[in-house]
């Protein structure tokens, strides 16, 4: 039980910077708090271990993808501002 206790604190820490990482790219600062509270629970099962795990490879997956978002605009917005000069 012990193990099942330190994994969830473990992979519950790396799912609340995964969001962190996620809220700063999107830009919605309320997003962070309002997942804090609902991550805040302790679950010291097998399930949650595999839930907490499940929710890192779709935070990855997220934060890939509007990484992706921000670079394209970024590179955009350098365009545009290249043949406007």
């Amino acid at each position: 039980m012990d193990l099942a206790l330190t994994l969830n604190r473990a992979t519950g820490k790396a799912v609340m910077f995964l969001l962190l990482v996620l809220s700063r790219l999107i830009s919605i600062p309320w997003f962070y708090q309002f997942m804090e509270y609902l991550f805040s629970f302790p679950d010291s099962s097998f399930y949650g271990f595999f839930l907490n795990i499940a929710m890192i490879l779709i935070l990855c997956l997220l934060i890939i993808m509007a990484s992706i978002v921000r670079l394209n605009a970024i590179l955009r917005k350098n365009k545009q501002g290249t043949f406007t000069q």
